[in-house]
């Protein structure tokens, strides 16, 4: 079974606008700990067909969680924990930032990090091993990314890494090439 642990700062997911780092403001907390109620605000994850309790939302492949947005999002920064199983190589579709209708996202492919179509880096994740990657994107459109707290890469945003207006999608693919999921859960973070 695959293991995900999504976390939005303190919880299972969580998003930070950023205007300037003293200013971030927290929109999203979702602790997934028997509800998918946004512990910083109104709104609430959306489930796509899992099994939600007291420890975490369990999903097949491409039944991932979505939580909806107002309006872009075009700074922000969203962190995810999440581990495959030892068969999960290959592509796999952690964070969609255009409502599933095109194929550029955030991918764990064959154990290293990769912004599709534009980047790859390090280190390397073993399936089976917990992984947290974080993403941030500033106001001039530098994408950095990191894994387990360490810088892998960065690159400079065309607007493809800007969250379109209607849902943030985590761990479903697009509707245009939609083989790209494993199945997981999302659970608490220790220690937050």
């Amino acid at each position: 079974m695959t293991i995900v642990r999504t976390a939005f700062l303190s919880g299972c997911a969580w998003l930070l606008t950023m205007a300037a780092p003293a200013q971030a403001a927290l929109i999203y907390n979702f602790q997934l700990n028997g509800d998918f109620n946004n512990a910083a605000g109104s709104g609430a994850a959306i489930g796509s067909g899992g099994t939600l309790s007291a420890t975490g939302y369990a999903f097949e492949a491409n039944r991932g969680l979505s939580i909806a947005l107002a309006q872009a999002l075009p700074v922000y920064t969203i962190e995810t924990s999440f581990r495959f199983d030892g068969d999960s190589y290959g592509l796999n579709k952690v964070v969609d930032f255009k409502n599933r209708t095109d194929d550029n996202g955030i991918y764990f492919a064959n154990e290293v990090l990769n912004h599709f179509p534009v980047g790859i880096g390090g280190p390397s994740i073993a399936s089976g091993e917990m992984a947290t990657i974080a993403v941030s994107r500033n106001a001039q459109g530098v994408v950095t990314h990191f894994v387990n707290g360490v810088e892998a890469f960065r690159i400079q945003d065309d607007g493809s890494a800007i969250f379109d207006k209607g849902f943030i999608n985590l761990f479903m693919d697009d509707t245009v090439y939609v083989d790209h999921t494993a199945a997981g859960i999302c659970r608490l973070r220790q220690g937050l």
